[in-house]
């Protein structure tokens, strides 16, 4: 979008010099062949930016917007979901020198300071984000009117679609912690900088999404979530227990004889 924008600004300079030529030409020319044909170009140059502006700017600047308006909350739920799974990799899952450094247990237990608590598992985590971002992903280019949109946000999500990083996870999430740290992954680093880089890009259009950093749970705070986990999943069972019993039964207190 922004190429487009400059492409606009340089065209709308050279309006204002080929104006600026026009009238110095007409205040202290001579009405030489030059100046003739110099104002003959000039004034093409006008038409052709006026033409420009009108046909091809303008309409390319609706469709863009309408295909923005369609596709934005599309384009919100991608980012949450982003947001999400790369907050969690650098929180838990480090990448260094294209190997995966993994500290946290299997089961990590985090808080996050806007967000509830939560736990993850992490090689289910690592298998199953692949497939749940390609899906999102598909269905977002997949819609016609996506073509309608800015450069930027097509050659974001293209490089969305090409990256490889959650793919490399998937293939290598049945190994264990220990195995994972000595398996050396070509580019892996480079990939996860790519996904950070887009997931800034995408943040800096919607201003209600921050960027998550998720810690681990210390062992009091793990037990006290633990234990009120276990509530809301008995309540959760009496709801369900209650909602689905189709009798109803009232008991009546039998009068003293």
């Amino acid at each position: 979008m922004k190429k487009k924008d400059m492409t606009l600004k340089i065209l709308t300079l050279l309006l204002l010099v080929s104006l600026f030529a026009i009238v110095s030409i007409l205040i202290f020319g001579q009405n030489t062949n030059v100046d003739i044909v110099l104002t003959s170009i000039l004034t093409s140059y006008i038409a052709a930016y006026i033409f420009y502006v009108i046909q091809i700017y303008l309409p390319r600047k609706k469709s863009e917007k309408d295909s923005f308006s369609i596709l934005q909350k599309s384009y919100h739920a991608m980012t949450e979901l982003l947001n999400f799974k790369l907050g969690i990799v650098n929180s838990f899952i480090k990448i260094q020198d294209d190997k995966i450094n993994i500290q946290s247990d299997d089961i990590v237990y985090y808080t996050e300071k806007k967000h509830k608590s939560s736990y993850v598992d992490l090689h289910i985590f690592m298998k199953e984000t692949r497939s749940i971002l390609r899906d999102s992903v598909e269905s977002i280019i997949s819609t016609p009117i996506f073509m309608n949109s800015n450069i930027k946000i097509i050659e974001v999500f293209t490089k969305l679609k090409l990256n490889t990083f959650f793919k490399t996870l998937s293939n290598l999430s049945h190994f264990k912690k220990d195995v994972l740290s000595q398996i050396n992954v070509n580019g892996l680093q480079d990939e996860l900088s790519e996904l950070n880089d887009i997931l800034f890009y995408l943040i800096s259009i919607f201003k209600d999404i921050e960027l998550l950093e998720y810690e681990e749970m210390s062992e009091e705070e793990k037990e006290k979530f633990l234990v009120e986990l276990e509530l809301s999943k008995s309540l959760l069972k009496t709801k369900d227990l209650n909602m689905n019993n189709p009798y109803k039964i009232t008991w009546k207190k039998k009068n003293d004889s």
